[in-house]
């Protein structure tokens, strides 16, 4: 499931509208894109079949930029709204977004116009919908709490211990805030999930005390990966999200959270291959 949520495609339409095809923040996903500034709203649909759109949302100048969807509805499992946040040289996934829940809203300090968000569209080519709307801001505020644009309030948990959400129901979006009292590693460890894949979820989203990032989200019932993140103070830690939908609902999952443990090594490797070639240089 992971594969079909983080599978991103290449993608080409007419013209470019603002800075070409050798805009770097577009290699590798489009060949062109619109770019937009300061303040507006992207509303797209009711989209057609075979669509590859992209948009780059940028500032004129320092400052925070903000993404906040207001309106979603995509053939689930099929066409996909992607945002992807762009530091001047990597792309960093924040979502990748189908069905019909609301995507989360995302913030980036933005030095330049060469950052930003890319939002990239895609159909395939049968059954349409209604498609996406979303604001852009520049000079927004940056996110207050860490459960701002996900939920509107939820747990939060210290310490070690364990978080579990069994036999949910239809309809449910929760939040848990896993930190830290002092500065130390804070490790999460998967024991047990099982969500109705494609259509229900649990993120895993990293908080620095001010902005969401490294987004991952989860479904079907393969168990994640363990994850480690350093913890500055009680207001970074992870932000665990669950959203079902509503029919068809599954056991749920199981974690265990500790701090000071030791961070996450290359012996994660385990959770994904038996072994691994390891390669550094150019080759």
């Amino acid at each position: 499931m992971r594969t079909l949520l983080t599978t991103l495609f290449a993608l080409s339409f007419g013209p470019d509208s603002a800075l070409g095809d050798s805009a770097s923040y577009l290699d590798g996903y489009c060949n062109s894109s619109e770019v937009v500034t300061g303040t507006g709203t992207i509303s797209h649909g009711p989209y057609d079949n075979d669509e590859q759109l992209c948009w780059f949302v940028t500032c004129d100048s320092p400052t925070n930029l903000r993404v906040e969807f207001t309106f979603f509805e995509t053939e689930p499992g099929n066409d996909f709204v992607s945002v992807l946040q762009y530091n001047g040289s990597i792309h960093s996934e924040i979502g990748y977004y189908s069905g019909y829940s609301l995507p989360f809203s995302s913030s980036m300090n933005v030095e330049n116009d060469k950052l930003g968000f890319l939002i990239k569209f895609q159909s395939d080519r049968s059954i349409s919908r209604e498609g996406f709307s979303l604001k852009y801001r520049c000079g927004a505020s940056s996110t207050s709490n860490p459960f701002n644009g996900y939920c509107d309030s939820g747990e939060v948990v210290t310490g070690t211990s364990t978080l579990s959400h069994l036999l949910y129901e239809n309809n449910q979006n929760l939040c848990w805030f896993i930190t830290c009292d002092s500065p130390t590693s804070l490790q999460l460890d998967f024991n047990f999930f099982d969500m109705q894949e494609v259509f229900d979820f649990v993120n895993v989203v990293e908080y620095d005390g001010s902005f969401h990032s490294n987004t991952v989200s989860y479904s079907g019932n393969t168990l994640p990966p363990s994850s480690s993140m350093e913890m500055v103070n009680g207001q970074t830690g992870y932000l665990i999200t669950f959203l079902s939908d509503g029919q068809t609902t599954r056991q749920g999952f199981r974690l265990k959270y500790q701090c000071g443990a030791e961070p996450v090594s290359n012996d994660h490797v385990s959770d994904y291959c038996n072994s691994v070639e390891v390669v550094t240089g150019t080759g």
